[in-house]
């Protein structure tokens, strides 16, 4: 057990402020999910727009997950050196220069490689964005709002989707023609617009995290951050050979190597739903609509936006993060079972009921596997350490997006959905081995046993501080 001693300088104080900077995050993520929406729900005509194959559209939409894998990697060996501040800047710094370079490059049909280049700066945003939130949620929210803040900039993730499956099917207007005048004006038009406001709004949220966004609160706001201040102090400066050894420690850790496999594994639903989703419903029910199927879709969005919330709110109140991650899981393997048997029989009632729940499922196990992450490796860096697990995560998007399209192509829905059943069995495995140790709530609960109005001191040896230390 990691008892926490306070010092007695240090007051533990939350700041207002932290929920508009919060909320730019927010604004961040649901950027980022639509427009890469965007790309996909109007991919024949963007590429008829610019003359390129319905592929390379494709890779605007998913390839930010490519880039986003790099930069976590990076990050867990030089995550010590990328202080908050630098993250946030980052993260809208590249939004604002990706939206604006995507928008000039709709005014003209030629400019494909400069959309290009502005998904690839957005890509770099996108993998600032994985890391950032459990990052800010530790350091500027007290203990019982954690696990609520680290979802609400992943609830902008749905919310973009939602957002866009509603708003560009208005913007751009079914009775155009496939490849005329009409449609070429309507995709200039729309996306210049889309990609403008975008561009002009995170110039604005630069501007205020240049003011407001600060490394940490003047103060901490509980007393996991007081310990971690406290061991920071006496630790060493950044030493690229130590930041490597720290990274490849954690591949020994069990609990870390057994969540991420977990989640690398649980991710396979979560690619097919987005990813393959409405190509299989119209496959085995080719009497369905494209209207009813991108209702299907905003409808699983709307749930995965409660989801989350309350996936936060249910962890602040509970903790419980194993049997939360554990029913989660398994919630999404019987959900892809019934879809399985959904796909086979051709019940589209089913189907219809069971993607959102499956999509919901998952959404909530999001959160609760970094939690989850968070506790058992704590007081480890969290940039490190949600950085080398979101590396493997958006790795998993490639993989099994690669083998579920393999299977649907060659065997159809029923065949792709096995990836999900088997992924998410095995992934429940995984967590079942995981040990329970809630070491970061355990030091904020520390600060509740007082004697006579101080702390109970910390007991531990030389050898054991110097072990803590080197998790730095």
């Amino acid at each position: 057990m990691i008892v926490c001693q306070r010092n007695m300088e240090s007051t533990i104080q939350t700041y207002k402020i932290r929920w508009l900077l919060l909320l730019g995050i927010f604004i961040a993520g649901l950027n980022r999910q639509f427009t890469s929406t965007a790309f996909a729900v109007e991919n024949n005509a963007i590429a008829h727009y610019f003359n390129v194959t319905n592929y390379e559209v494709d890779l605007l939409s998913i390839g930010d997950s490519f880039i986003a894998t790099i930069v976590c990697l990076l990050l867990s060996v030089f995550g010590k050196l990328f202080r908050l501040r630098a993250q946030c800047l980052t993260l809208v710094s590249f939004l604002t220069a990706g939206n604006l370079l995507t928008a000039i490059a709709f005014t003209s049909r030629t400019l494909y490689p400069c959309v290009v280049l502005g998904r690839l700066l957005t890509g770099l945003a996108t993998g600032v964005f994985y890391i950032l939130p459990a990052t800010f949620a530790n350091k500027w929210f007290p203990a019982h709002q954690i696990a609520t803040a680290f979802c609400v900039p992943f609830v902008g993730f749905s919310t973009g989707g939602v957002f866009c499956s509603l708003l560009i099917p208005h913007l751009m207007p079914h009775e155009i023609s496939n490849q005329s005048e009409a449609e070429i004006e309507a995709v200039r038009t729309v996306y210049t617009a889309i990609f403008g406001v975008g561009a002009g709004l995170f110039m604005g949220i630069t501007v205020f995290f240049g003011i407001y966004a600060k490394d940490g609160p003047p103060t901490p706001p509980s007393e996991a951050e007081v310990f971690i201040m406290n061991i920071k102090s006496r630790s060493k400066d950044f030493q690229l050979k130590t930041s490597l050894m720290t990274s490849l420690r954690l591949l020994k850790v069990r609990g870390f190597v057994l969540l991420t496999a977990a989640n690398f594994l649980s991710t396979s639903a979560l690619v097919l739903f987005i990813v393959l989703m409405p190509s299989m419903v119209a496959d085995t029910f080719p009497e369905i609509d494209a209207a009813a199927i991108g209702y299907l879709n905003t409808a699983a969005f709307s749930c995965s936006i409660v989801s989350t919330l309350l996936c936060g709110r249910i962890l602040d109140r509970f903790g419980s993060y194993k049997v939360f991650s554990c029913v989660g899981t398994g919630l999404v393997a019987l959900f892809s079972t019934g879809l399985y048997l959904g796909h086979l029989n051709e019940y589209f009632p089913l189907v219809c009921i069971l993607y959102p729940l499956m999509f919901l499922s998952r959404t909530f196990t999001v959160t609760t596997f970094v939690e989850f992450l968070v506790e058992v490796t704590y007081p480890m860096n969290k940039t490190v350490v949600t950085s080398l697990h979101f590396t493997f995560y958006n790795l998993a998007f490639f993989v099994t997006a690669s083998l579920e399209r393999l299977a649907f192509r060659n065997c159809g829905s029923s065949c792709a959905l096995l990836v999900p059943i088997i992924g998410n069995v095995l992934s429940l495995g995984c967590l079942l081995m995981v040990k329970p140790d809630y070491k970061r709530s355990e030091v904020n609960e520390s600060s509740r046993r007082v004697n006579g109005g101080e702390l109970l001191p910390a007991k531990r040896s030389a050898a054991e501080e110097g072990k803590i230390q080197s998790m730095f």
